[in-house]
């Protein structure tokens, strides 16, 4: 059973709604990107391997609130922490979705993995969006309890448990705690640790073809530290582009200029070097940036609106 909220639309398509939704994303994305909170479904596995969560128990259909569902078994990239649509391929399954909810079709139950006193969907994303954006308050679920010993609520935000265990495996993995004791390397958004192990990677390549032998992972990332992390750390430091962000840190800083640096590179056909793309970066999206950057998405939403429309006519109501 779905409980609505008082706004919900029984006449639209769910076109206007899905565009709206589309530059609610965007805007979140920009205001999570200099307020240092995060904006990502939490990832189910992350969750439970940090947890120990691995016995499950089934407890078959039961109504959940909307709003103690928080993560994703495996489309966590495809909605953002409301649950708003990142993609525009998203548009389809999801204007079908509303146009049932619309006209009050039954829907099969969403199936749910619980951990602690929140939710992480296996199947029905788009029905727990449609549900989340119109005000539901609850929805029906197939539920599979996975029980933890640590209490687990969406008022705790496990995301900073699991950047400290990217953390930890990063270190297990590169060995920098060991060779590099004054090293500190903390990120502030889940996932950045494997770019900076692709690099270490990339780097330990470089480092064998030139020696003639098997760079041991450990040494290619000191080298790795010394004359590419630290240097680059330094410049940002220089810049003082910091203070135009003040909720990151230089190593987030570090990951988002170098992939900068490559898509500038790109852009133009040679390498930019490290100054001009933190300088780039900086005059794109530093704090000041932030209304510029979202007149920008809301320009690119009605030039997609627009887009359509020539192809396909304006969307119309489906009731009176």
């Amino acid at each position: 059973m779905y409980s609505y909220g008082s706004d919900f639309n029984g006449g639209s398509t769910g076109e206007e709604e899905f565009v709206s939704l589309r530059l609610k994303a965007l805007i979140n994305d920009i205001k999570s990107f200099f307020s240092g909170q995060q904006n990502t479904l939490l990832p189910f596995d992350e969750v439970a391997r940090a947890l120990h969560a691995r016995q499950s128990v089934y407890k078959g259909i039961r109504e959940v609130p909307v709003d103690e569902i928080i993560g994703s078994v495996d489309r966590y990239h495809d909605f953002d922490s409301h649950f708003l649509p990142k993609y525009d391929h998203l548009g389809y399954r999801w204007k079908r979705v509303y146009q049932a909810y619309s006209r009050y079709k039954e829907l099969p139950p969403v199936e749910l993995c619980k951990i602690g006193q929140v939710y992480f969907v296996k199947d029905g994303h788009h029905r727990v969006s449609v549900a989340k954006q119109q005000g539901a308050e609850f929805i029906d679920a197939v539920v599979t309890e996975y029980p933890v010993k640590v209490p687990l609520t969406r008022d705790v935000d496990p995301r900073d448990l699991l950047i400290k265990k990217e953390y930890e495996e990063f270190l297990e993995y590169c060995g920098l705690d060991k060779t590099r004791p004054d090293q500190r390397i903390e990120m502030t958004v889940l996932g950045r640790y494997q770019s900076l192990r692709d690099q270490i990677e990339e780097h330990k390549y470089y480092l064998s073809e030139r020696a003639g032998r098997e760079i041991p992972v450990k040494e290619a990332a000191a080298d790795w530290y010394d004359h590419v992390y630290l240097p680059t750390i330094r410049i940002i430091e220089e810049s003082h582009i910091l203070k135009d962000f003040p909720h990151r840190t230089s190593a987030d800083l570090y990951v988002w200029i170098m992939d900068h640096k490559y898509h500038l590179g790109e852009r133009y056909g040679f390498d930019v070097g490290i100054r001009r793309a933190t300088k780039d970066f900086a005059d794109s999206y530093s704090e000041r940036m932030v209304p510029g950057l979202i007149k920008k998405a809301r320009k690119k939403i009605r030039r997609a609106r627009q887009q359509r429309e020539l192809r396909t006519g304006p969307a119309r109501s489906s009731g009176q």
